[in-house]
């Protein structure tokens, strides 16, 4: 850290490790535990990767893309890296034979919607439906209470989280069909 320019107290030092240590417990190598959880949430991010070859402004690097899914039910992670491709290949081979997944709209994730993968339940990702409906337009009272609504389904979705002071999935099941019903019948 000096070597960068700022002092680290050991004591410091070691939190930080222990901290991101408990954080990566949930890193896996062996992808069947989050695959097999009945109910997960997909993505994909994008990052530089450094390559030999320089681009056109004379730099080593071009875009890659990682795939995280994550075993909501087990809370694990599965991070899938096939040189950095966003091909669709790559996420349909690995999700092809899951069940229930929770996605963006990116083609490939609608794609497993379909009748070639009929044992798929896809869960488009409510803040990504909320994205759309703020840029059509904030200013208009339509797309205003939906997003407020949205909004409250967030609120009460965070008052409770399975596993936390005993909270179980059924409590937690029964508490989202009371305030989801409620919040859309509004």
């Amino acid at each position: 850290f000096e070597g960068y320019g700022f002092t680290l107290k050991k004591p410091t030092a070691h939190k930080l490790m222990e901290k991101a240590s408990g954080l990566f417990e949930n890193f896996i190598s062996d992808p069947q535990t989050t695959l097999g959880d009945p109910y997960k949430a997909a993505n994909e991010t994008y990052y530089k990767i450094l390559v030999p070859e320089k681009n056109s402004k004379g730099k080593g690097v071009r875009k890659g893309y990682l795939w995280v899914v994550v075993g909501i039910n087990t809370g694990m992670i599965y991070l899938l890296y096939d040189d950095g491709s966003r091909s669709e290949r790559v996420i349909l081979n690995e999700l092809g034979s899951c069940k229930g997944i929770k996605s963006d709209g990116y083609s490939p994730y609608r794609k497993l919607e379909s009748d070639a993968y009929p044992h798929i339940t896809r869960i488009p990702c409510l803040q990504h439906i909320k994205r759309k409906f703020i840029d059509s337009g904030e200013n208009d009272p339509d797309v205003k209470r939906s997003v407020e609504l949205i909004n409250k389904l967030y609120q009460n979705e965070h008052k409770h989280k399975v596993g936390v002071d005993g909270w179980t999935a059924e409590q937690h099941l029964a508490h989202r069909k009371k305030y989801a019903l409620d919040t859309l019948g509004e």
